[in-house]
């Protein structure tokens, strides 16, 4: 099993420590594991989180067709 402990996972996903403590208090990141009072992350569900966060860019609409006043 391979666990990351916070600060490791902060620098993977290149965020600071405080952030991902904020984002586990409102419950918006990773999973993660307490352990002996300690949090570590999995791996695979940084990847996922990271996953999940991923968001295609709609196309631009075509000239003329943004719509407006004629």
């Amino acid at each position: 099993m391979n666990l990351l402990l916070e600060l490791e996972a902060a620098n993977r996903l290149r965020l600071a420590r405080t952030t991902m403590a904020g984002m586990r208090s409102r419950g918006t990141g990773p999973e993660w594991v307490k352990l002996g009072g300690k949090v570590f992350y999995r791996p695979e569900a940084l990847d996922a989180w990271v996953a999940a966060c991923t968001h295609t860019p709609s196309p631009a609409p075509a000239r003329g067709e943004e719509g407006g006043d004629d």
